[in-house]
């Protein structure tokens, strides 16, 4: 199995049903875009994935990360996560310097909120 056949695998499996109706086609398409251009984060343990995230990156010289989703497996659903999944990005992107999650499914009535990536890497996890 190839690594993009993983990753939507994976998806599919760990996404709580947000997955299950999207073309599987069309999910390789948009993973294998976000690989080449380096806005997909995979974290892996011992076992296989334990996250995967993508985003898109907006501004010229200063870049915003806007994360489109992050699918994290359940033993691994922790703060701390999210946070080395966003250390990867950046680690990729040194250009970003902020954040922001599209949170439209699960919270429609939030606003964006704007984190600054040093400031979201050092914060104190309770």
């Amino acid at each position: 199995m190839d690594e993009v056949e993983e990753i939507i695998n994976f998806i599919i499996k760990e996404g709580n049903g947000v997955y299950n109706n999207i073309d599987k086609g069309r999910l390789k398409g948009i993973i294998q875009k976000h690989l080449e251009y380096g806005t997909a984060m995979v974290i892996r343990d011992k076992t296989g994935i334990m996250a995967v995230a993508r985003w898109n990156l907006y501004g010229e010289d200063i870049l915003t990360a806007l994360v489109l989703d992050a699918v994290v497996r359940e033993d691994y659903r922790k703060p701390l996560t999210l946070r080395q999944m966003v250390a990867l990005g950046v680690s990729k992107n040194p250009s970003v310097k902020f954040i922001c999650f599209k949170r439209e499914s699960k919270y429609p009535d939030r606003d964006i909120r704007i984190y600054s990536v040093d400031r979201f890497l050092k914060r104190r996890i309770k």
